[in-house]
């Protein structure tokens, strides 16, 4: 009896082996019959939510012949700029300083200091958007930039985001090797561009075009770049 037992776990396991080196071999063959080729593939991945935040980067610039002068200036517009935008969008608005940055520019034998000042501001009042924007520029603003609108879970809509570029990616992968008479292996890398749904808007823009205080979704964007196995 304890023969018959030891003999039907050897066979077992013999099987086992013989499974792992017909795989191991078949693949090997097949490698050497079908030869693998790398294909990159761009997916793109779109999730619509509803906005819950926004936020962007006020930057002033101000200029002189005087370094002193420039930087007395950019202080004192810089602080109505946030004083300004704690009127429209509230106090509890989350603002921050983001650079302090002094250019010389010479033009023949004159020098001209450029100052350039930068705060960033978030607030869930998203209807607030447009009259905040036009306050600061109406105070002075040089630029606004890097508007952008996130929902509730950042995460989970990029990830929601991910997984459809990867879909999409897969899609075409597929479509690809189909036409030219190949199959798609396995996955070799894949690559995220770690970037989220983003809008600017520049002074010369014509902000009255997008009205944020009527803004239903918006739209989350990834690219992810995967590079497949095909043979």
């Amino acid at each position: 009896m304890m023969n018959a037992t030891l003999s039907a776990f050897q066979k077992f396991w013999i099987g086992i082996a013989l499974a792992i080196f017909l795989y191991y071999a078949s693949t090997i063959f097949m490698s050497a019959v079908f030869p693998r080729s790398p294909l990159t593939i761009v997916g793109m991945g779109q999730v619509t939510v509803k906005p819950e935040k926004v936020s962007f980067i006020v930057t002033h610039i101000a200029k002189s012949l005087d370094p002193i002068t420039a930087i007395d200036e950019g202080d004192v517009a810089i602080k109505v700029l946030i004083d300004k935008a704690k009127a429209v969008a509230g106090e509890d608005a989350e603002i921050k300083t983001s650079f302090y940055q002094i250019l010389p520019s010479s033009s023949g034998s004159i020098t001209t200091y450029q100052v350039a000042n930068a705060f960033s501001i978030s607030t869930t009042k998203i209807a607030k958007t447009n009259d905040l924007i036009h306050e600061l520029y109406r105070f002075g603003a040089s630029s606004i930039s890097d508007v952008t609108f996130t929902g509730t879970n950042k995460e989970k809509t990029e990830q929601d985001a991910r997984k459809a570029a990867v879909k999409d990616a897969d899609k075409q992968a597929q479509a690809i090797a189909k036409a030219a008479g190949k199959r798609v292996g396995k996955i070799i890398s894949i690559t995220d561009d770690n970037a989220g749904a983003t809008s600017t808007i520049g002074k010369s823009s014509d902000t009255k075009a997008v009205n944020y205080a009527l803004l239903g979704e918006i739209e989350v964007t990834k690219r992810v770049s995967l590079v497949y196995e095909i043979w």
